[in-house]
């Protein structure tokens, strides 16, 4: 279980270890979730240059690596991640 519960504690980790906070997303680099993602990260006061961002080909992979640890956060679309947040699966931080 995530000890992320909140955009705050993401955002500290991030600044804690900006390295070992990887955010994924299910499109490619430039797309919108790593602009989104990159975003987050600028309004927190940080480089959005220094993001590690990791790109999958589709959503599904994208969330499987949120769901196995290999990513700290995920940039996704609403829906795709609503249903799993209810099953107690995966917490959404912001919106």
């Amino acid at each position: 279980d995530s000890k992320l519960n909140s955009m705050e504690d993401l955002v500290n980790a991030y600044k804690a270890d900006q390295n070992g906070t990887a955010i994924g997303g299910g499109s490619v680099p430039g797309s919108m979730d790593h602009l989104v993602a990159a975003m987050t990260i600028k309004a927190a006061g940080e480089d959005p240059t220094a993001l590690k961002y990791i790109p999958y080909d589709a959503g599904g992979k994208a969330m499987a690596a949120l769901l196995s640890g290999e990513i700290k956060a995920l940039s996704t679309g609403f829906s795709e991640a609503v249903a799993l947040a209810k099953q107690g699966e995966v917490k959404i931080l912001g919106v």
